[in-house]
């Protein structure tokens, strides 16, 4: 008898671990949902959203700070996860991008080497952390260089998405 009932508590345990929601289930709301430059393409064909882009390199202190201050603020990831396709983009990428239709390589030598579409994008602006919005057939609408802030960054994506920038200037809009 008391091995039946241990049996049945060990059975009851495993059944609550099983259907209990697990952290792997909430974390698509606790991280922004990332995407490469194929996936968005294909996630643009379902759902048409703007698209934030995260232009970084792996040296770039400021860069790390934003992942670890604005990026992990609950408020950014939520609004990022509604309103965007987010990429993360390592700028210096060895491995071809293909992007519209072309394929895009590491250019450069030495030190100074940046994957093609990196500089095309940022129209030879190579300054990191970049933000980068893009309309929903990824055309560029803003290029907004440097560290920015859970508020600077707020602001800037709310522009975005209410499509103010269609009638007033950035400075206008701040």
């Amino acid at each position: 008898m008391l091995k039946l009932r241990m049996l049945t508590v060990f059975l009851i345990a495993q059944l609550l671990f099983i259907t209990a929601p697990s952290a792997q289930n909430h974390s698509s709301d606790e991280k922004i949902r990332w995407m490469n430059w194929e996936e968005v393409q294909e996630a643009l064909k379902k759902e048409k959203r703007p698209v934030i882009v995260d232009v970084y390199t792996h040296w770039c202190g400021w860069c790390k700070v934003m992942d670890r201050k604005t990026f992990s603020d609950k408020e950014v990831i939520r609004y990022i996860n509604k309103h965007f396709y987010a990429v993360k983009f390592n700028a210096e990428q060895r491995e071809p991008i293909s992007f519209k239709g072309k394929t895009y390589e590491l250019i450069g030598s030495g030190r100074r080497k940046v994957n093609r579409l990196a500089y095309e994008l940022l129209r030879g602006r190579l300054a990191y952390p970049t933000i980068l919005y893009m309309d929903e057939n990824l055309n560029t609408i803003v290029i907004s260089p440097g560290y920015k802030d859970v508020p600077a960054l707020m602001k800037e994506m709310r522009y975005i998405t209410t499509k103010s920038y269609k009638t007033t200037p950035w400075k206008s809009y701040q």
